[in-house]
């Protein structure tokens, strides 16, 4: 009954980062457009916007951090890969598992803390980013990476769990 709950619960996980990742990829016409209004703007009528110089790396920043806990779900993670791919499915798992454990988690808890509170101050203060004329409000942009990397997170909570249950069970948890 327990492992049916978890098991539940994971597929919601997964589920959300696979969503979140879609929602990502709405993003890049969205990007392409502005980028395309903009050169047209710019070349074309000779009158330049504000707006896209902040947007279109917004946008950029918002495509990548929403897709991090789905790499993380499908196991596509950029590795320097001399041994690992010779490993068995065990040792892989073993490696995966140790160093998720001590260094993923303690760096990427930190990292989420700190966006948490970075987004935070910048809602409450109404910071603002001063690039260009524009001048937008920059807590939109900073709650995507508190988001992006809160999930991340919770995905690799969820990765890591499978690892650990595959090396002491010999089978996949899914």
């Amino acid at each position: 009954m327990a492992m049916r709950v978890i098991r539940s619960i994971f597929r919601v996980i997964d589920s959300i980062s696979n969503y979140l990742t879609m929602g990502g990829r709405w993003l890049v016409p969205a990007l392409v457009l502005i980028i395309f209004f903009e050169v047209i703007m710019r070349w074309g009528f000779r009158m330049p916007t504000i707006w896209v110089f902040e947007m279109a790396p917004m946008m950029g920043v918002a495509i990548i951090v929403l897709g991090w806990s789905n790499v993380q779900r499908l196991n596509r993670h950029i590795r320097v890969d001399i041994f690992y791919h010779r490993y068995s499915p065990r040792a892989k798992a073993i490696t995966d598992a140790i160093l998720t454990t001590l260094l993923f988690f303690p760096l990427f808890i930190a990292i989420s803390y700190e966006t948490g509170l970075w987004a935070w101050s910048a809602f409450t203060a109404g910071e603002i980013m001063l690039e260009t004329p524009w001048r937008p409000l920059s807590f939109p942009i900073k709650t995507i990476y508190f988001l992006g990397a809160s999930w991340l997170v919770i995905q690799a909570i969820v990765t890591c769990t499978r690892d650990w249950y595959f090396i002491f069970r010999g089978k996949q948890l899914d």
